[in-house]
């Protein structure tokens, strides 16, 4: 996983950026190699909006998080992030069960009318 942060948004302090770092390794046990994540901070008039961004061979996700500072933006947006991995890995594993089963053998009445 290579992170990025991409410059044409809000400019984030050393701190934040360090911030960012930290929350995004936590994405780091359910993306596989080679996936990047992308941060971009937006300011508005009375709020930031932080949006996350994941890049990876299986797909494309995305997720907004709002706050009154970068780090409550990030910490929201990460949070939601993390709620779509999860949802995303059981559902993969939910698949794999399914596809582990032995099919049950169907009987076929006929019926001569």
């Amino acid at each position: 996983m290579r992170p990025y942060l991409p410059s044409k948004a809000l400019q984030a302090t050393p701190e934040v950026r360090a911030f960012i770092y930290q929350q995004i390794n936590e994405f780091e046990g359910f993306l596989p190699s080679g996936s990047s994540v992308g941060v971009l901070l937006h300011e508005a008039h009375d709020h930031i909006v932080a949006t996350i961004e994941v890049h990876s061979v299986a797909g494309n996700l995305q997720c907004h998080g709002v706050g009154s500072d970068p780090i409550e933006a990030l910490v929201d947006a990460k949070n939601i992030m993390l709620y779509q991995l999860e949802a995303l890995r059981e559902a993969q594993a939910h698949e794999k069960e399914r596809a582990e089963e032995p099919l049950k053998p169907m009987r076929v009445h006929r019926y001569r009318h």
